[in-house]
């Protein structure tokens, strides 16, 4: 009788072991430090498209079971598609995570060595990523890769951490130095394509003169060679982004004068009316505004392939592209050095 038993107990552990260590599926568990019962997503990329699972946290824990057959970079995400945490996991994985609504940067994930090594990085470099600090997070990430060059987590941290826009050929470099073993094709993602386009030479190619909707149903013509720099700094409907943008822009042109530097603002907002409205009464600004709705996709501007906005385009007086960015900071520091020499 005694023997029975251990043989039920021994098949129970073994079936429990089992289910622990299911190398078909990887499996998420997490604790809200508020312990508010909310819900929580999970998405990544597999390789062959995205997958999303969900679930509602119970007195703040939550338990979710996805399948990625090779390294997948997984993102948790509240309701409000507020990034939680992040993880880099594949079948067999097991990962915990701790996680801080209130503040999302003091989320903590362990399970495996990608995603330990990951989160190591975002809570070493937390400032520079609260701050937006481009250049910092850049700086990170490139030490990172070419100390790690066949870890998985490189992969990661090219991809979703460093600042691509505007620093395309690093990221090309970087990209090539990756490792065949961090090379999972669920963590490049669409990565090598989309810096593939903006590597194109019609990408980088000279602006010519062109004419542009203005205010009050009139036309502008940007011409080149009439300023030492021309900015075209192109806008969406943020609030947020929109605002760094107009500060930005009215910075700069104050500082200089027109023939020294020209700034155009080029909005896609969808509301002309509150266009037209805020450019009224931002009239006496130094710099010109331009509206389209479908401006990317406007044939004059196709050809640069904007990868978001704000992004910054500055020209020289032969039309030749100097500066690709997303940052602010890097377009004043850019100018400030070309137009005081």
């Amino acid at each position: 009788m005694i023997q029975r038993y251990l043989l039920i107990i021994a098949a129970a552990m073994a079936a429990i072991l089992s289910a622990c260590s299911d190398d078909s599926l990887f499996v998420v568990e997490g604790r809200l430090a508020d312990g508010v019962d909310r819900q929580i997503s999970l998405s990544f990329f597999d390789g062959n498209g995205y997958k999303v699972m969900k679930t509602t946290s119970i007195d703040g824990s939550f338990r979710l079971e996805a399948v990625a057959p090779a390294y997948s970079l997984v993102s948790i995400a509240d309701q409000d598609n507020n990034l939680l945490a992040s993880a880099i996991v594949r079948n067999g994985d097991e990962i915990s995570l701790k996680l801080d609504p209130a503040e999302p940067i003091n989320s903590r994930a362990s399970g495996n060595k990608p995603t330990e090594a990951f989160d190591a990085f975002i809570h070493d470099n937390a400032e520079s990523i609260i701050k937006g600090d481009a250049a910092s997070i850049n700086a990170a990430v490139v030490e990172y890769i070419i100390g790690h060059r066949d870890s998985p987590e490189s992969a990661a941290l090219l991809t979703s951490v460093f600042r691509a826009a505007g620093n395309e050929v690093l990221a090309d470099s970087l990209l090539r130095l990756l490792g065949p073993k961090a090379r999972s094709r669920p963590l490049l993602n669409t990565f090598p394509a989309l810096l593939a386009s903006q590597l194109a030479v019609e990408v980088t190619a000279n602006i010519s003169a062109r004419t542009l909707p203005a205010p009050g149903g009139k036309t502008m013509r940007v011409i080149p060679r009439d300023a030492s720099l021309t900015l075209f700094a192109f806008a969406d409907d943020d609030a947020n982004r929109l605002d760094s943008a107009l500060v930005l822009l009215r910075d700069i042109t104050s500082r200089f004068p027109r023939k020294r530097l020209r700034a155009i603002h080029l909005s896609s907002v969808s509301d002309s009316i509150s266009w037209a409205r805020k450019a009224a009464d931002d009239s006496t600004a130094a710099y010109d505004r331009s509206w389209n709705p479908v401006l990317v996709a406007d044939r004059q501007w196709k050809s640069l392939a904007v990868p978001s906005r704000p992004f910054y385009v500055v020209i020289d007086s032969t039309g030749t592209q100097r500066l690709r960015t997303a940052s602010a900071d890097g377009v004043r520091r850019f100018v400030d050095d070309f137009l005081s020499r």
